[in-house]
């Protein structure tokens, strides 16, 4: 299930809708205050994790080393 968050032009309320990306995709929100249908998506930061060897300055001094993240 998918979680978008919204916040409202009129009001200022920030609200969240969850379902599916189908059912969410051609659905209009309405504030839940207001019941105004001027609203905003709101985008939050997406988390990246990187393993392995090459992401970081300090790894090209380690040619042959093993990390213990690395997958045989």
């Amino acid at each position: 299930m998918a979680t978008y968050d919204y916040k409202c032009k009129v009001c200022d309320t920030m609200f969240s809708m969850t379902g599916s990306y189908s059912t969410l995709v051609g659905c209009h929100p309405v504030c839940p205050c207001c019941q105004s249908e001027n609203v905003n998506k709101i985008y939050g930061n997406i988390n990246v994790i990187y393993k392995g060897k090459g992401f970081y300055n300090t790894d090209k001094d380690k040619k042959d080393e093993k990390l213990e993240t690395d997958i045989p």
